[in-house]
């Protein structure tokens, strides 16, 4: 019955923290998008790649704070 409750109480846990995960990822993401929306339209590749490896390491920034 205690191992029940245990693993009960883990994946509300779990959960919570996904939908936190995912709601700063959306918030930190909206204006990157934008801003390669716009990069894409002037053909403009340096800051492009410049703009997604900035994502990536700020999404996995997000991803440690929040769930580590």
């Amino acid at each position: 019955m205690k191992s029940q409750k245990n693993w009960n109480q883990a994946q509300k846990l779990y959960a919570e923290m996904l939908v936190k995960a995912c709601r700063y990822t959306l918030i930190v993401s909206v204006v990157p998008l934008i801003i390669d929306i716009a990069l894409l339209i002037m053909n403009n590749d340096k800051l492009f790649i410049t703009s997604v490896i900035s994502q990536a390491i700020t999404f996995l920034l997000v991803h440690f704070v929040v769930c580590g």
